[in-house]
C-alpha cells in the first residue's frame, strides 16, 4: 500500500507538472495571437491614417487651380476696385486718390498681361469709374459746386485732384462708361463657353 501511494504520489506530481506546462504553452500562444492582432490593428490605423493623407493631398492639388497671368491682373484689378469703394464709404479722399491712381497703373498691367488695345478695360474697371463719379458728384453738391463742404484742406485738396484728373479722364472713357450703365458693356465669352452652349 505504501508502493501504491508513491506511485499516486508520483502519478499526480506527473499530471500537475503536465497541467503547468500545457497552461504555460497555451498562455505563449495565446500571447502570440495578442500580439500578431495587435500588430493587424496597428498596421491597418497606418494604412487608414495614410489612406486618408494621400486623399487630402490629392484633393488639395485639385484645388489647384493654375490661374493665368491675365487672370490674376483681373483679380488685382478688382481687389482695387474694392478698396476704391471702402474709402468712398469713409469719405477719405487723400486715400481715393492714391487708389484712383492704383486703379488705372493696375488696369496697364493688365492690358499688358492680356495684351489687349490700348482703350481696352475689363467690365470691373467701369464699375470702379461709375462709383467714382457717382462719390465726386455727391462731394459737389455737398458743397455747393465746389466741393468742400466740411472737409479740411488736406482732404479738400485730395478731392480737387481727384476731380481734375478724372475728368480729363473721362473724355477718353465716357462713352464706354456710359455703355456699362446702360448694361451695353459685357465681358467677352471664351470660345470653350460658346462650345458648351452649342452643345447643349
Amino acid at each position: 500500500r505504501e508502493r501504491e501511494r508513491e506511485e499516486r504520489g508520483i502519478l499526480g506530481e506527473y499530471v500537475r507538472k503536465e497541467e503547468r506546462m500545457s497552461r504555460f504553452w497555451g498562455g505563449d500562444e495565446s500571447s502570440e495571437e495578442e500580439s500578431e492582432e495587435s500588430l493587424d490593428e496597428e498596421e491597418m490605423h497606418l494604412n487608414t491614417r495614410f489612406a486618408r493623407t494621400y486623399d487630402s493631398e490629392e484633393e488639395e492639388e485639385e484645388k489647384r487651380v493654375v490661374v493665368s497671368h491675365e487672370e490674376k491682373q483681373k483679380e488685382l484689378l478688382t481687389d482695387v476696385v474694392g478698396d476704391l469703394r471702402d474709402y468712398a464709404d469713409e469719405g477719405d479722399w487723400v486715400k481715393l486718390l492714391e487708389t484712383y491712381e492704383k486703379l488705372n497703373k493696375q488696369l496697364e498691367k493688365w492690358r499688358k498681361a492680356s495684351k489687349t488695345e490700348e482703350r481696352t478695360a475689363p467690365v470691373v474697371y467701369y464699375k470702379g469709374l461709375e462709383l467714382l463719379e457717382t462719390k465726386i458728384a455727391e462731394q459737389e453738391k455737398a458743397g455747393k459746386g465746389k466741393g468742400k463742404g466740411k472737409m479740411d484742406g488736406k482732404q479738400f485738396k485730395a478731392f480737387s485732384t481727384l476731380r481734375q484728373r478724372f475728368k480729363k479722364l473721362l473724355k477718353i472713357q465716357q462713352a464706354d462708361l456710359d455703355r456699362y450703365k446702360k448694361g451695353e458693356l459685357v465681358e467677352e465669352v471664351d470660345d470653350d463657353d460658346d462650345d458648351d452652349d452649342d452643345d447643349d
